[in-house]
């Protein structure tokens, strides 16, 4: 094989062609502040950056934006107390100025750091997971990478080290440049942003330099901006609508969600231990290590474990899909072949006046025939949609149950454009729903009359069948069970099929069963 080829097909050369550079540039910068952040936040000493004559003196200077500024010192303040100690962590200093004292030390400004170990490990560890997914979600991961570089940024700007003009800007910069390569606006648009981050970090870099009054002002602003453009990142990059990051969460490979939650575990109990001091590097490192040795059989079995229980749903759903299958090609054939030929020999027999009980006996067949139709599967279900179903259903079980009270009360703002209608399997799954809520209420509940109320909507439905009747205890549910009755776990079964919810409640008054679904 010649050096051209193996170039051409070497892991790295398609890795990186399969990338946007810019991605994997984002992503990097990302990573190396997050590394720097862990570094400050778990064994870094802060920088009190400021310059005093002894007790008595004053404040000879003090950087702008660093640990003593933000503690309130200030040139041309009086020292009153300057304790330098044995140990850097030891240093303090408390100063009067106007009548108000301030006091800054470095014990303090080392509590805040250690303070953001958890988070700085945790964006650390999303810097990888965004390492990993540059080639399939190029730009999901970029805009990890940008976030991630503003909080490694954090600890490294609150210690106030030589490198903290780099990181401020850089917390700024990496979202706006996420913006001008992704964000897809107009070049005028693209240019506007620019333009006002350049012009916020010209303001900033030039009042701290001259340790101007105004600082704390263009300060704030400086990290206003940062903030908006992370908030515009996140937004942009990972479509923050409702629903939508469940959707993306749904659509993970098994093997690689397994991956994301166990990382996610061994980071947040490193977390936990570090809130509470605990955090021993010898045992941890022993742990870490035991940890990928087993890791392997650890995801094997959860692969195995996982798929069962996922296999075994899809394996219910299956099975409610086939019987819904066949009760349409039943309806179908009934409503195709026996009715219509039901259908001839009733006008046949009309014709002739002395066949009159016998063809009043077949009109009688015919209409449990069309009930029989209707409950395997409601054309007017899928002609016209949930509502009109509703109404049919119910006005055939007060046909069928004239002393049993029967009252439809549904707002409904759906219509019969497809546009305007509910998911067929939605509209469907809420159908069996009210019609099995209805033949327990009538045949078991012991009661007089049950209602049917609530709201549809081409995003929602809400529905509720209540009844007067006895209640349901777990007593005879077990029962039911036993005589293989499965109608409540049929109406939950149908209601998770659509990702939707059923709650049941039951008492000495009656039944309330309530099916909710809400898009996505």
């Amino acid at each position: 094989m010649s050096d051209r080829a193996f170039h051409r097909w070497s892991p790295a050369h398609g890795w990186w062609t399969m990338v946007r550079p810019r991605a994997a540039l984002l992503v990097g910068i990302g990573l190396c502040l997050a590394a720097s952040g862990v570094v400050v936040a778990a064994v870094g000493m802060p920088d009190m950056a400021i310059v005093t004559d002894p007790v008595g003196g004053r404040v000879r200077s003090v950087v702008s934006g660093g640990p003593a500024w933000r503690d309130g010192l200030r040139p041309g303040q009086i020292v009153v107390a300057l304790q330098p100690g044995s140990q850097p962590v030891d240093w303090r200093i408390v100063t009067r100025a106007d009548g108000l004292t301030f006091a800054s030390s470095a014990a303090a400004h080392v509590q805040e750091l250690r303070a953001l170990v958890p988070v700085q490990l945790l964006a650390l560890a999303a810097g990888l997971v965004a390492a990993m997914a540059l080639v399939r979600w190029t730009r999901p991961a970029a805009a990890a990478g940008a976030l991630i570089g503003v909080v490694g940024a954090i600890p490294i700007v609150q210690a106030g080290l030589d490198v903290s003009i780099a990181a401020s800007l850089g917390a700024l910069f990496l979202p706006v440049l996420w913006l001008e390569v992704f964000g897809g606006w107009p070049r005028r648009s693209r240019w506007l942003v620019l333009g006002a981050a350049v012009a916020v970090s010209a303001a900033w870099l030039l009042a701290r330099a001259l340790g101007s009054s105004v600082f704390d002002a263009v300060d704030t602003s400086e990290r206003a901006a940062t903030l908006a453009a992370s908030v515009t990142v996140a937004w942009m990059g990972y479509g923050l609508g409702p629903g939508a990051l469940a959707a993306r969460l749904r659509r993970l490979p098994l093997p690689t969600a397994i991956d994301l939650v166990s990382l996610a575990g061994a980071i947040a109990a490193v977390a936990v231990l570090a809130l509470l001091d605990r955090l021993f590097w010898p045992p941890v490192l022993l742990v870490f290590v035991t940890a990928v040795v087993l890791y392997p059989r650890w995801r094997r079995l959860s692969y195995r474990a996982l798929a069962r229980l996922i296999t075994s749903e899809v394996r219910e759903r299956a099975a409610m899909g086939a019987v819904e299958d066949e009760r349409r090609r039943l309806a179908n054939e009934i409503h195709d072949s026996s009715l219509q030929e039901l259908a001839g020999v009733i006008q046949r027999l009309e014709m002739h006046p002395e066949t009159e009980q016998e063809a009043a006996a077949l009109r009688s067949v015919a209409r449990e025939l069309r009930d029989v139709v209707t409950d395997l599967h409601p054309p007017v279900l899928q002609d016209l949609g949930l509502a009109p179903a509703l109404a049919v259903l119910v006005d055939g079980v007060r046909q069928r149950r004239p002393t049993f009270t029967v009252r439809l009360e549904v707002d409904n703002r759906t219509g019969a454009l497809p546009a305007q209608r509910l998911p067929r399997d939605v509209e469907l799954a809420g159908y069996r729903v009210v019609q099995e809520a209805l033949n327990n209420s009538v045949l078991h509940s012991g009661g007089t009359g049950v209602s049917v109320h609530g709201l549809l909507e081409p995003g929602l439905i809400d529905l509720v069948i209540v009844d007067d009747g006895c209640g349901v205890t777990e007593g005879r549910l077990a029962e039911a069970y036993r005589a293989g009755h499965l109608g409540v776990a049929s109406m939950r079964q149908r209601a998770l099929a659509v990702s939707g919810e059923l709650a049941m409640r039951s008492g000495p008054t009656g039944t309330e069963v309530r099916f909710q679904w809400r898009r996505g």
